[in-house]
């Protein structure tokens, strides 16, 4: 038993270290009572004593300054350095903000959760988290949502005519003789490590620019791999042209031109390189022997959706078989070349059948059943060219389906814009000025898809107007695409396959979405015009090409403007989503040619 001594001595000692235990907790709790808690961190940074306001203040700099300026990178190549800025969101020359590459949103709840940290339950539950946190610490980090496939889009985009392409070398007429073309060593940056160091950035927000060299971009092909094979090669085509047959057509390929489809692998063996015969076959051949397929087409009769044209077979050049058999014939020459002797090389085309993609049982297949959307609009008074590249542009799209949850492309959609791919030269807008490029009269395209889209009450994900208004659309819902960007983009949430069918008849274009309705209703506010902005005075410019004072006008005169159009959908669950399209229209200069020549 202890004494009555050693029991005082104990109670005093157990007294003391309760009231030291006691008073460091009050001196803790009052000390961090307006700051973080000891060993919080917040992406990094140990924001211990200070203040809910200071750490805010802290990191809502970063994020404005991210959001403002976006995150920064400095590319360093042989034209010299580019300053590669990822923004936040799409805006192209308008102030529209549709699209985002990125976001930051609820920061602020994680500075909130870090800050409640040890004051949050009751007592027991507050010192819990206060002990683990003095301790063993207790991070926390900013969430962030990148679309990456959009960036890495961006960056090519940004970056594909500043940097030096690669070219490997091929064979090829100089002054008129065959000979080797030498490779040029280009450039390339690593796409995917500029979006993961982005995704760091957003991460730890860190505002710091980043330096990042172009590394060289070597061919795989160069001049001393072909040096070999140019005896054979000059002596081949300098002797024999290909003779395309079919049926009763031919066609005289001659030495000069597929020369440069010629390659040697590593392994030194003879190929052909398939883009640049295709691109032949496409401009020479296939118009002559190909009959396109031909999708199904539907009407809604009598509240069905019925099959009005039964979809057609296209007989079309079987190409990979074409090109095959063009590489074994020039690889049997290659492998006698010393017994090429006379003649030509013949090589027959054959054809094969090419199915529909939606019919009847397409529909079927995917439930499709009614008109979920439709939109026209009217290009009467446009030329020849501009109606054959808006034909040409909606045959492309006819037939598409696209997938629940799926992101349409109008650039992806309609593909390259080539003459290979039936387009012809029309007045773009580009640069601030308009001049004739292939595929001009597409914007027709994009903005009746662009009303397609809002009459189905599809979430828009990127869209830019044009840059002054144009006649045939008006201001506030037009869309212009100039690949990869500006591009028309929107998604399909109504949980069903959407089937694209269109037409451009009588100078009329028509597009319907076929699906499954869903209930939602769909709001579109006529546009409110202001700012109005009239176009400077008319500028004269003295030509030697008309006569004296004959006078020509090459630019219209168009008025600015600033249009605001509400776009609404609400859904069954009574859900409503507001997005406001916000379109600056610049005014336009008339021009005009004043004759001089006498």
């Amino acid at each position: 038993m202890f004494s009555k001594k050693v029991k005082i001595i104990f109670t005093c000692v157990l007294a003391s270290i309760l009231f030291a235990v006691i008073s460091f907790v009050v001196l803790y709790e009052v000390q961090y009572s307006q700051s973080f808690y000891k060993g919080i961190v917040i992406d990094g940074l140990n924001v211990s004593k200070k203040s809910y306001q200071e750490v805010v203040d802290l990191f809502s700099n970063k994020v404005d300054f991210i959001l403002k300026n976006g995150l920064v990178f400095n590319i360093d190549c042989e034209k010299g350095k580019k300053e590669l800025i990822i923004p936040k969101s799409f805006s192209g020359l308008t102030t529209d903000k549709v699209f985002e590459y990125y976001s930051l949103e609820n920061w602020k709840q994680v500075i909130d959760q870090a800050y409640k940290t040890g004051r949050q339950g009751n007592v027991w539950q507050k010192i819990k988290e206060q002990i683990e946190a003095f301790f063993r610490g207790k991070e926390f980090a900013f969430s962030f949502v990148m679309q990456e496939k959009a960036v890495e889009s961006f960056i090519k985009s940004e970056l594909g005519l500043f940097l030096k392409k690669a070219v490997p070398a091929s064979f090829g007429f100089v002054d008129g003789k065959i000979a080797v073309i030498p490779e040029i060593v280009g450039e390339k940056i690593d796409v995917t490590n500029i979006v993961s160091i982005a995704k760091n950035k957003l991460s730890m927000l860190d505002i710091s620019p980043v330096s990042i060299k172009a590394i060289e971009d070597r061919p795989l092909v160069v001049k001393d791999n072909l040096e070999e094979f140019l005896p054979f090669v000059a002596k081949l085509v300098e002797s024999k042209s290909i003779i395309l047959k079919y049926k009763d057509y031919s066609w005289n390929v001659w030495g000069y031109v597929y020369a440069s489809w010629i390659k040697f692998g590593q392994d030194k063996t003879l190929t052909i390189d398939s883009l640049k015969v295709e691109d032949y076959i496409n401009m020479n051949v296939a118009l002559y022997i190909d009959s396109p397929v031909q999708d199904s087409h539907f009407k809604v009769i009598g509240g069905k959706l019925e099959e009005i044209m039964p979809g057609v077979a296209g007989n079309v050049v079987n190409f990979e078989k074409l090109k095959s058999d063009i590489e074994v014939s020039l690889r049997q020459l290659y492998d006698k070349q010393n017994e090429l002797g006379g003649g030509n090389i013949i090589v027959d085309i054959e054809t094969v059948v090419e199915q529909p993609k939606v019919t009847k049982e397409t529909i079927l297949e995917y439930g499709i059943r009614e008109v979920v959307g439709s939109a026209t609009t009217n290009f009467e008074g446009g030329s020849l060219d501009r109606q054959h590249n808006i034909e040409t542009g909606v045959a492309k799209l006819n037939g598409l389906l696209l997938a629940p949850g799926e992101e349409f492309s109008a650039v992806n959609a309609i593909g390259e814009i080539t003459e290979e791919a039936g387009f012809v030269k029309e007045y773009v807008i580009k640069e601030g000025k308009t001049q004739k490029e292939l595929g001009g009269g597409l914007c027709q395209i994009a903005t009746t898809l662009f009303r397609l889209a809002l009459n189905t009450g599809l979430p828009i994900t990127e869209r830019k107007n044009h840059h002054y208004v144009i006649s045939y659309y008006g201001a506030g819902l037009d869309a212009t695409i100039y690949g990869p960007h500006p591009d028309l983009r929107f998604v399909n949430d109504t949980g069903n396959y959407l089937l694209l069918q269109g037409s451009a008849e009588n100078n009329i274009v028509t597009l319907e979405f076929y699906g499954v309705r869903d209930g939602r209703v769909v709001e579109i506010s006529k546009p409110v015009l202001y700012n109005w902005v009239l176009p400077p005075a008319t500028k004269y410019i003295a030509s030697i090409g008309l006569p004296w004072g004959k006078l020509r006008c090459t630019e219209i005169a168009h008025n600015g403007v600033t249009a605001d159009a509400l776009y609404t959908v609400t859904y069954v669950d009574g859900t409503k989503k507001e997005t406001n399209f916000h379109s600056v229209y610049s005014p336009w200069q008339k021009v005009c040619l004043v004759g001089i020549q006498r």
